[in-house]
């Protein structure tokens, strides 16, 4: 039977001389690979599975078990919910690397209910347990907000910043071929709610998901979103592939609120440096104006 891990344990004087991978493999029944094992020999990794032990040396072994990102920490940890603050360049799922994978590795199972495209960052919430069906509810009833923060390319007019908020109402339809959204009579229907801030801020609340609805809104309105190149200019004019999908853009998911008790009613994260690179100083009153925009009611 295999060792039961993490295991500490002395070379005997029997085993002098012999390989770590031998001595794993003989005295522990394990077998050593980088991928699944960590092993130390006297505090030190070993400088490969041919290393020669030394009788009392102490050897260590624990799994190799994936970490969350320092950048991703978890804002809120409850049975039901785990709200978490999500780095650009990490996908939400899909592969070891994912945030799904590395949370669940150290939460437990987590479920997927909104993500967030793999260049944006900012809070957003997994369902544990009965919460991914409570998550599903709330969306489809309205008692969840998202409030995102986009920094533009095309500044808003001083009519536009005068208006206040406005809907925009343009249907989506998802290009599989291109890989990117395309506002089309037969898309399915798709609600943003923009508020520009400064000439080239913006808050936008999403009244539906949509895959990269605000990203697609914001370039039609004339507006593309920072660091873009799957929306921003000239971007319909050349293959998918020739936009750098993956690269940090200028959005970011600032305010999350949620109607569902016990979790706290909203949680309100400022976007990190990368995302300043993009976009510049962030106004004053920057959480009041996510915190009215979240207030707005469906029917606006």
């Amino acid at each position: 039977m295999p060792t039961k891990l993490p295991a500490r344990v002395r070379v005997p004087q029997t085993a002098a001389g012999l390989s770590v991978q031998v001595f794993l493999r003989q005295f522990l029944d394990l077998q050593w690979a980088p991928s699944s094992l960590q092993v130390l020999v006297d505090g030190k990794t070993p400088s490969g599975p041919g290393q020669r032990l030394n009788p009392g040396a102490l050897v260590q072994v624990q799994e190799c078990r994936p970490q969350i990102p320092a950048l991703a920490p978890v804002l809120f940890d409850s049975p039901e919910l785990v709200v978490v603050s999500k780095p650009a360049g990490v996908a939400v799922q899909g592969g070891p690397t994912s945030l799904l994978d590395l949370l669940s590795a150290d939460l437990g199972p987590l479920s997927v209910v909104h993500r967030l495209d793999l260049p944006v960052s900012g809070v957003m919430v997994l369902g544990r347990g009965r919460g991914g069906a409570l998550l599903d509810r709330a969306f489809q009833e309205g008692r969840l907000a998202k409030v995102y923060l986009a920094a533009v390319v095309v500044p808003f007019s001083a009519e536009e910043l005068a208006a206040g908020p406005r809907l925009l109402a343009n249907p989506l339809k998802w290009d599989s071929l291109r890989r990117r959204s395309e506002v089309l009579p037969e898309g399915e229907e798709a609600r943003t709610l923009l508020q520009p801030l400064t000439p080239t801020l913006a808050l936008c609340r999403l009244f539906t998901g949509r895959t990269h609805q605000i990203r697609a809104h914001l370039a039609h309105a004339g507006h593309p979103i920072c660091g873009d190149g799957l929306y921003g200019a000239g971007s319909a004019d050349r293959p998918f592939w020739a936009a750098d999908r993956s690269r940090r853009i200028a959005l970011h998911s600032l305010l999350l609120g949620l109607d569902l008790p016990p979790a706290p009613q909203s949680f309100y994260l400022l976007p990190g440096e990368d995302f300043l690179a993009l976009s510049g100083p962030l106004p004053e009153g920057l959480e009041a104006a996510a915190r009215l925009l979240a207030s707005q009611v469906d029917s606006f």
